[in-house]
């Protein structure tokens, strides 16, 4: 079972007009951009938690370890936890938008130095959020994400195939057979890559704090007729969880044609994309770890990716639908359309009572994530379930994992 964990944080870009977008401007290159490495010269490298497609890497702050999402769609986020334990300070507000697309305006605040990888970077500032829905949710430890503010100030490789990631205050010099791709910067820093999706040309988030193929509008998609001739299916509910924690009602899965980046070059062949109403163009790890390495400068202004073409193979395997666990009890959160799930008439919202024989009512995280784990494991190809429905009726039943999108 797979679970697309979603996590997009910037503040809103525009070009600053009214006396409100200019301070935020301000703002921004007063606090957000101050951040800077206290050592002059360093090459460090970092190995990370690549379970599920997530990059968690581990950040030292006031003498404590902590587990951060290394995410460049995303300024830097701690918990409530940290916060209160440094008894942080707001210097100032913006308004930022998640990856549903939902705008809030939040408080910014001053944070002491921050250790990565051996290195320590001063003036840094973050938002503070909820973490723990994250770690109960997915049974991931994330104290918060390490963004772009940080980012900036180096230059990156991250190492898909071999779990690492290197930091050096120079420039990390690209192998024979990679090529450059210029990028703008989002508002925070993130880096927006020019694709070519069928026949549309978009500017995209590359976000590593999103353990997906895309994340696209469903006007583009199916605007797109190259796009829908793919396989796609309907689904009801979320697959997707983000800081604000924007409800779908109904979203799609489905396969993107040929994915041209930049200069056309960089061909990615059947991504997964996950297909809904927010107005946000996310590519994520498992589009970006197709490549192997990526190579990130932000000085230039570049990414720098192998000359090679991806293929995704365009797969989503799925029992046809996917539990989720809140506050000790376990429901379904999202049902595809022609699954098992569906034909034995599972809803969003149903009750799980069992999954393979296993109480999950009124249960604990520990339990959850011990269930969560088995039935998440590549050899798990079956599951049963038990499950009460709002009308006091029940269903019990035996779903096989499949490939909804064949």
């Amino acid at each position: 079972m797979k679970y697309i964990l979603l996590l997009l944080l910037f503040p809103l870009f525009a070009i600053a007009q009214t006396p409100a977008e200019k301070q935020s401007f301000k703002n921004r290159d007063k606090y957000l951009f101050a951040a800077r490495p206290v050592q002059k010269k360093f090459l460090s490298t970092i190995p990370f938690d690549g379970k599920d497609d997530q990059i968690v890497v581990p950040v030292i702050i006031a003498g404590e370890t902590y587990h951060f999402l290394f995410d460049t769609g995303a300024a830097t986020v701690i918990s409530e936890e940290i916060a209160a334990r440094l008894a942080l300070k707001p210097l100032f507000k913006n308004n930022i938008v998640d990856g549903s697309g939902t705008v809030q305006e939040e408080p910014f605040y001053s944070m002491p130095n921050v250790q990565f990888g051996g290195v320590e970077f001063k003036n840094m500032v973050a938002i503070v959020s909820d973490m723990k829905k994250f770690e109960t949710l997915y049974c991931v430890k994330i104290d918060g994400l390490l963004g772009t503010n940080l980012m900036r100030t180096c230059h990156w490789k991250i190492d898909y195939k071999n779990e690492v990631i290197t930091m050096s205050d120079k420039a990390i010099k690209p192998g024979d057979n990679f090529y450059a791709v210029d990028f703008n910067e989002g508002f925070s820093g993130s880096p927006m890559l020019e694709l070519f999706m069928g026949d549309y040309s978009v500017n995209m988030l590359m976000d590593t704090g999103f353990n997906g193929g895309y994340s696209i509008p469903d006007s583009l998609y199916f605007k797109s007729r190259k796009n829908h001739e793919k396989p796609f299916k309907k689904g009801y509910g979320t697959t997707t969880i983000t800081l604000f924690e924007n409800d779908y009602k109904e979203r799609y899965m489905g396969i993107v044609d040929s994915v041209y980046i930049a200069n056309k070059r960089h061909l990615v062949l059947n991504g997964v994309a996950d297909i809904d109403h927010a107005d946000t163009f996310l590519m994520g790890n498992d589009i970006f770890k197709g490549f192997g390495e990526v190579i990130l400068d932000w000085k230039k202004r570049r990414i720098y990716l192998p000359e090679k073409v991806v293929d995704v193979n365009g797969e989503y395997n799925t029992f046809g639908f996917a539990p989720v666990y809140k506050d000790g009890n376990v429901t379904v959160s999202i049902v595809w359309e022609g699954s098992n799930a569906f034909k034995h008439g599972i809803e969003s919202g149903d009750a799980v009572t069992a999954i393979n024989g296993q109480n999950t009512v009124d249960i604990d995280s520990g339990i959850w994530c011990g269930i969560l784990e088995q039935i998440r494991g590549k050899m798990a190809s079956e599951v049963s379930v038990s499950l009460l429905k709002k009308d006091g009726s029940t269903i019990m039943c035996t779903l096989k994992r499949t490939n909804i999108l064949q």
